[in-house]
């Protein structure tokens, strides 16, 4: 959409640094994806990636083990830092328990035809359903 944005445009986006620059790790990750991409604009996506390899390398830390059982046991117990702060993830579903992210873009003349001018957050507490395990899916 670039320049045409719509007025009070709003879009999930999981992770933005705006959003997390208190948090050390965060730092450090948009610190080196800024260094190895060249470019200020770190893409959301990578946060997930960083995320997945972050809570595999707690849940091995905490079986002390990489086979595989073990260390689905250890994660459903270990809490872990990341980019968004301490997360973890729920036992009875495997729900990772993070805060969804939101961005407010509005349209500019200037590259990249658009910006972002707010992040926010929304506790997962107030989103996420609670666990149902063995209960079937029913569409609504």
């Amino acid at each position: 959409l670039k320049s045409a944005v719509p007025a009070n445009f709003w879009s999930y986006c999981i992770w933005n640094y705006d959003g997390y620059k208190q948090v050390p790790m965060a730092q450090r990750f948009y610190k080196g994806a800024v260094e190895a991409k060249k470019e200020p604009d770190v893409d959301p996506f990578m946060a997930h990636a960083h995320t997945a390899l972050m809570s595999v390398a707690a849940g091995v830390r905490a079986a002390g083990t990489t086979e595989t059982k073990s260390v689905i046991a250890a994660m459903e117990k270990v809490e872990f830092d990341s980019i968004f702060g301490t997360l973890r993830y729920r036992t009875e579903d495997h729900q990772l328990l993070i805060n969804p992210g939101y961005i407010h873009v509005e349209p500019q003349e200037a590259a990249p035809g658009f910006k972002i001018t707010e992040f926010l957050s929304v506790r997962w507490q107030d989103l996420i359903e609670p666990a149902s395990p063995g209960v079937a899916f029913k569409e609504s």
